[in-house]
């Protein structure tokens, strides 16, 4: 069977996150899915390249290996 929706991180609307994250943990953000590098706060500013870092799922799965 297909599966129609899947969820595989929190999406933002925009550079300012709505909820607490952790390092580690994946968000993502106009359509892209970013890997957290540092702890973020509630109301925070989302920053590629600061407390996030660009990833994709192919890269995710390669680091599992």
């Amino acid at each position: 069977t297909a599966v129609d929706n899947v969820i595989i991180a929190p999406t933002e609307a925009d550079f300012v996150a709505t909820q607490n994250y952790t390092t580690g943990d994946l968000v993502i953000v106009n359509d892209t899915l970013y890997k957290v590098t540092a702890n973020i706060a509630s109301g925070s500013a989302i920053t590629p390249n600061s407390n996030v870092q660009q990833t994709t799922l192919g890269a995710l799965i390669k680091a599992l290996s």
